[in-house]
Parts: C-alpha cells; sequence; structure tokens
C-alpha cells in the first residue's frame, strides 16, 4: 500500500481500476485494491505461460505458431497452416547467399 498512498500521490499518478470501481485518491474501494493488482498479475503471468507453454509444443511436433509465413515462403490457400516456398524469394537468396557465406 505504500505506492498507492504516498509514492504515487507524490507523483502525480492516479491510478483508477474500472472493474473493481477504486480511485486511490479519493480512497474508495482501496481496502482490496493491493489484493486484485496482485491477482491480476498472477492471472497474467500463468496465461502467458501456457500460451508460451502451447507455442513450444507447436513448435516442437513442426506446427506453425505464427500466422503470417516468414520470408520465403507462401501460404496454401487450400491447406490451412501449410506453406510452400516462393520461386522469386528463392531467386533473391540464391543471389545473396553465395555473398554471405565466404564470410
Amino acid at each position: 500500500m505504500d505506492f498507492l498512498e504516498i509514492k504515487y500521490p507524490a507523483m502525480g499518478v492516479q491510478l483508477i481500476t474500472i472493474k473493481e470501481k477504486e480511485d486511490a485518491c479519493k480512497e474508495t474501494g482501496t481496502e482490496m485494491m493491493s489484493f486484485n493488482i496482485i491477482f491480476n498479475e498472477w492471472y497474467a503471468t500463468q496465461n502467458s505461460k501456457k500460451i508460451g507453454a502451447v507455442n513450444k509444443m507447436k513448435a516442437e511436433q513442426g506446427k506453425r505458431i505464427r500466422s503470417i509465413a516468414p520470408y520465403g515462403y507462401v501460404r496454401y490457400t487450400e491447406i490451412k497452416g501449410k506453406r510452400h516456398i516462393d520461386e522469386a524469394a528463392a531467386e533473391v537468396d540464391s543471389a545473396w547467399m553465395p555473398k554471405f557465406r565466404p564470410g
């Protein structure tokens, strides 16, 4: 509560939560504000870990994890999630790669 009651007002910061109808400057509903902040942070952290685990699992299975095809590939319009080599980009790559390989 040190931040809510002392530091934020000293810096001119007004913390308002919409959902819980709390206002740190007016001290309306601030009894549970620090707990709500902790629970919201925990919820966001847990969701981030779950999304990361799902993306890691998809990558290990060879499935796509991005909606945009990387450079050099084009998405199939008929088959969802499949990509094929973009011939125009392959020509550009084949022209530039020999210049970078010697080192």
